[in-house]
């Protein structure tokens, strides 16, 4: 017994300073071989990156290059996100360039910008808004919200940064604690290592991820979207609404037009998914509730008269006639980006001014 004792304290030692000397290596900003630190929205892809279709632009964004000061008579449209708005599938699919296509045949002098980051969350949106989208001249603003994970990168006390060669979501303070396993380091690399395991042993050589470790990662995802969402994710949601809202005030400041578009994870579109995900992983369906969030932000933000656009419905109706999603892949395929194209469209065609005599090609 006191043997035991002697262990359970060495172990606790030993945890305690891997948490401690992680919390402090965490603090050493790092590079990676696609990413660079950046003084004004936290980190941005290298220029000339390739990405399918072509690569990074100037400024790090999966787009062609934009002239930095906007034709007379042009109008241009500024999309924020993370990797759905860059794109996983070839540019030429991708929802951005499909927007742009489509407008641009109407409306002679109308671009659409791509300024998605990969891995960067709803604090990056804001800077994305306050410096790139300013600097384009955008004339509207759009910001994608990818419900799997950026209701849980909205939390005040995490931010996305490069560090040990990666972007991954570190403390804002290193003294933090909180109700939840994700402000322990060592839980969190233990999770990485958990996944990188199950990619090692199921070869996946077509897909992001193998299939046990999208599972893994699903799972995580699902926590968001339980029917009495824990203090985190509760906590999460309300930091979400505010800086969607202090975007809507400085889109208005900076005399630009404002959309919301609510992108659902996966899980709410592809009941085969969370019936595996239920079976493998032994969790109560009732549990979860798979269209309470978006319903409560889409109320909370147009109550502020903030345009939001839920693309929930659609696909989950255009789920029923074929995949949307990449396998094993939280991104949407070529049909998953026009589906999304299609309902944007419609909410933008009502808001932009008639056109002017200017000339303008998608490249």
């Amino acid at each position: 017994m006191k043997r035991l004792g002697g262990i359970a304290v060495f172990l606790f030692i030993l945890l305690l300073g891997s948490e401690i000397g992680l919390r402090l290596v965490a603090l050493v900003p790092t590079e990676s071989s696609t990413a660079t630190n950046d003084s004004d929205i936290g980190f941005r892809l290298r220029p000339g990156i390739p990405v399918s279709g072509g690569q990074t632009n100037r400024n790090g964004f999966n787009d062609r290059e934009h002239a930095p000061k906007k034709p007379d008579g042009g109008y241009r449209i500024a999309v924020i996100g993370d990797s759905f708005v860059f794109g996983a599938v070839r540019r030429q699919q991708n929802f951005v360039y499909l927007l742009e296509r489509e407008l641009s045949a109407s409306r002679l002098g109308t671009e659409v910008i791509n300024l998605g980051v990969p891995a960067a969350g709803p604090h990056n949106y804001l800077a994305l808004l306050q410096h790139d989208a300013r600097q384009v001249q955008a004339n509207m603003a759009v910001v994608m919200v990818f419900l799997g994970n950026d209701i849980l990168q909205a939390h005040p006390d995490f931010r996305t940064a490069i560090r040990f060669g990666r972007t991954v979501e570190i403390l804002r303070r290193p003294h933090l604690l909180g109700p939840s396993w994700e402000y322990s380091y060592v839980y969190r690399l233990a999770r990485a290592a958990h996944t990188l395991l199950l990619n090692r042993i199921e070869p996946h050589p077509d897909t992001a991820f193998s299939h046990s470790a999208y599972l893994a990662v699903e799972q995580r995802r699902a926590q968001a979207f339980r029917t009495e969402p824990d203090p985190l994710t509760a906590q999460s949601l309300t930091a979400l609404t505010d800086i969607l809202i202090e975007m809507a005030d400085m889109a208005r400041d900076f005399g630009m037009d404002y959309l919301v578009v609510l992108a659902p994870d996966e899980l709410q579109t592809n009941p085969q998914l969370w019936s595996e995900l239920v079976a493998e992983k032994g969790l109560e369906p009732t549990d979860y509730k798979f269209d309470g969030i978006d319903t409560r932000l889409t109320a909370a933000l147009e109550s502020k008269g903030i345009r939001v656009v839920d693309l929930l419905p659609s696909l989950r109706t255009a789920a029923k006639a074929g995949s949307l999603y990449l396998p094993n892949d939280s991104h949407w395929n070529a049909r998953g980006n026009q589906v999304a194209a299609d309902n944007i469209l419609a909410a933008i065609r009502v808001r932009l001014p008639s056109a002017k005599n200017v000339t303008h090609s998608v490249q």
